[in-house]
């Protein structure tokens, strides 16, 4: 956007005249009115003496006497009479130019400076001041400023205008616009007819481009000519572009460089150019010389809101895990290859898609699923014999914590009676894991001793195993140093507390049992000690 720059000349153009201005082209005001008082001698009176006269009060230092015109003016004599030796007055206009005086003696000598105050010497005599100033202006006031007494006194009958050279046109001098400027030359003058240099005859005329521009203007008096020469500069031009829509990430530099310019930007940096990175209204003012030229743009800077959610840990070993993205667009493409917004795996692994967004955004995120599931496996049903007990142990360090069927809370349980048996464990992924195993107790019969005494008296001579349920049978004896020292592999013959043909001394020996189950078609192990007594 830019500023245009309007200005305006005013042209004054000033009627011939010079002599006795009649009372009917200003008015006088002051502070109070009085009969006009001639001077002592004759040759100092004004001629034609005034009719009557406004005076500034004696001891008053707010007595005036001003003079209003109907036209400009740029030069006038005014007569004052001075009746004592000490008045002391100011002369000032209006129009803002520069005033000039000059004071000539009456019938008494006169000093001060000519643009006031001035100060009279003399009984009574008439002061001739004439006034000039390099702007017209429409008011002469006399002010009192020391309040002295006596009177000063002056009407319309002491006003002589010779202000202006006849026939006084000025379009004013030769000037420099910036480009898109606007000069209003106005010659506005009354009963005036005009001619412009394109033949308009409007009393005004808007300049716009660069070239000489001239008017004459006619009144019944005269007619007038002026011209005046108008140069444009070029404005430097800038042009940040249209407003943008921007991507995450992406940055927009804006370049205002013109040829001898300064620069500022709306954060008041000078740079000829500025680096967007976040949304908002930019603006810079380019400035050649006099001439300025701003423009701004809008940025928009669309967020990165694509979100696969975080890296998960999967529990279930047999997942079917559903990916999708959060936002819309007219594209998909995922690293599986395929193109919908959603899909589906039952596989681990690191899973990306990339999404062009309803801005046009290209947004890329990226999840890892990972599987900790650790499971638990109690094993097979159990069948146990009468008397038998069974460990259920799912003891494993990934676990963090455990609940069994019985409202145990340890690894492991020992299971002796019939029933269904179940566990969950919860590792530290907060994973649950999770299994069952039925336990039957049959009515075989399995008893091992733990003492015998071969001592010949046929009461517990004989180291034997009683069962019902086994096939596949045998039966090892070891001494402590570990030297097998008896073997079975029928149920019914037992260790008779003999080593080979020596009796074994009394002493603890291991036993290891073998055997294949009848009921449960399991393979049995057992192992223990026993005691030979003598």
């Amino acid at each position: 956007m830019k500023y245009t720059l309007i200005v305006f000349f005013i042209l004054n153009l000033l009627t011939e005249g010079y002599g006795q201005v009649s009372c009917g082209n200003f008015t006088i005001t002051g502070t109070t009115t009085s009969p006009y008082i001639n001077s002592n001698s004759q040759s100092c009176m004004m001629s034609p003496a005034p009719t009557g006269s406004l005076i500034w009060t004696s001891s008053s230092s707010t007595g005036f006497i001003k003079h209003t015109f109907t036209i400009p003016q740029t030069n006038v004599t005014l007569f004052y009479t001075v009746v004592n030796t000490d008045d002391i007055g100011t002369i000032s206009i209006n129009g803002g130019g520069t005033l000039s005086m000059t004071v000539v003696n009456g019938c008494f000598s006169v000093s001060g400076n000519i643009i006031g105050p001035y100060t009279g010497a003399g009984s009574y005599g008439d002061i001739e001041v004439n006034i000039t100033s390099t702007q017209p202006f429409t008011e002469i006031t006399l002010v009192n400023t020391a309040g002295k007494s006596g009177f000063v006194s002056g009407d319309c009958k002491s006003v002589v205008s010779n202000n202006n050279p006849p026939c006084v046109l000025n379009l004013g001098n030769d000037t420099t616009l910036c480009q898109g400027d606007i000069l209003t030359l106005d010659a506005t003058t009354l009963n005036a007819t005009y001619l412009w240099q394109d033949n308009s005859i409007k009393s005004t005329y808007n300049v716009t481009q660069q070239g000489t521009y001239w008017v004459k203007v006619t009144t019944n008096n005269c007619t007038v000519t002026d011209t005046i020469n108008a140069n444009y500069t070029p404005t430097p031009f800038v042009n940040l572009g249209n407003d943008t829509n921007l991507c995450e990430g992406q940055t927009l530099t804006l370049d205002a460089t013109t040829l001898n310019a300064t620069y500022l930007w709306q954060d008041n940096s000078i740079k000829s150019t500025y680096n967007v990175n976040e949304t908002g209204l930019y603006w810079t003012e380019t400035k050649n010389n006099t001439c300025l030229y701003r423009d701004s743009i809008n940025v928009v800077i669309h967020p990165d809101l694509l979100e696969l959610g975080n890296d998960t840990i999967l529990c279930d070993p047999n997942f079917t895990y559903t990916l999708s993205s959060n936002v819309s667009g007219s594209a998909f493409l995922w690293n599986t290859g395929e193109t919908t917004q959603s899909i589906s795996t039952t596989n681990t692994g690191l899973y990306w898609v990339v999404v062009i967004d309803q801005n046009n955004c290209t947004l890329k995120d990226s999840v890892t699923l990972k599987q900790k599931f650790h499971p638990i496996n109690l094993g097979e049903n159990q069948l146990l014999c009468a008397g038998e007990v069974l460990k259920l142990d799912v003891a494993n360090p990934a676990f963090k914590a455990y609940e069994w069927s019985t409202g145990e809370f340890t690894s492991s349980i020992i299971a002796d009676i019939q029933g269904q048996y179940w566990v969950k464990a919860i590792d530290t992924n907060q994973c649950l894991s999770y299994d069952t195993v039925q336990v039957d107790i049959s009515g075989c019969v399995l008893f091992i001793p733990n003492a015998f005494s071969p001592d010949g008296d046929n009461v517990n001579d004989v180291f034997n195993v009683v069962t019902d349920d086994a096939e596949a049978y045998e039966l090892t004896i070891f001494d402590r140093w570990g030297e097998m020292v008896f073997t079975s592999t029928n149920p019914t013959k037992g260790w008779d507390g003999k080593i080979g043909n020596k009796v074994a001394k009394a002493d603890v020996y291991q036993y290891m049992l073998r055997y294949t189950s009848i009921v449960t078609r399991k393979d049995v192990l057992k192992i223990g000690v026993v005691n030979l007594i003598r």
